[in-house]
């Protein structure tokens, strides 16, 4: 079991029916080509980050080529212990180059710790402009509010200036009528 990705701590044997259930080689063994090419991506960052070097990394670029041709060729055998495409193309790798590609403990922890950190970064990143999105819709939510309140000030205002114009221009129209009336 200490073979399998996912293995860990467990040391019986997996049950064949557990196996079976668990390869994926078979329907993603059609992405042999993306595997290859993010294994190519992700040695380039390994060396990148100072934990492989150029000639490592060359090795492993021309390893790879060499699984990639028996993709192309249709000679690249699917073994039993071949759970998924990237399990198979490591396989064939350790094999045509001829080398341990199991990075040291050290090595998985600091490629570990990078990955933690960017997430973290990501995260706050992605906290920060949360923040940034809320704060501009509070600010426009208030500024609306406080024109509303002065659109309706405002014409509370209008209407009661208008009702006393109104009344005074009745008082005074009543006023001259009762003037009228008086004289006649």
């Amino acid at each position: 079991m200490g073979n399998k990705l996912w293995g860990g701590r467990f040391t019986g044997a997996v049950d064949p029916i557990m196996e079976k259930f668990n390869a994926s080689i078979h329907y993603d063994k059609r992405m042999w080509k993306a595997d290859i090419e993010g294994s190519m991506a992700y040695v380039k960052a390994l060396e990148k980050a100072n934990l492989v070097t150029a000639d490592e990394r060359e090795d492993i670029y021309e390893g790879l080529e060499k699984v990639r041709h028996e993709w192309e060729a249709g000679t690249f055998e699917i073994r039993p212990g071949d759970e998924d495409i990237h399990t198979a193309n490591e396989r064939r790798l350790k094999v045509k180059i001829e080398m341990n590609l199991n990075l040291s403990f050290t090595s998985l922890i600091v490629v570990a710790l990078v990955v933690v950190v960017v997430m973290v970064e990501v995260v706050v990143v992605v906290v920060v402009v949360v923040v940034v999105v809320v704060e501009v819709v509070v600010v426009v939510v208030v500024v609306v509010v406080v024109v509303v309140v002065v659109v309706v000030i405002t014409v509370v205002v209008v209407v009661l200036v208008v009702l006393h114009a109104v009344r005074v221009v009745v008082e005074v129209v009543v006023a001259v009528l009762v003037v009228v009336v008086k004289r006649f």
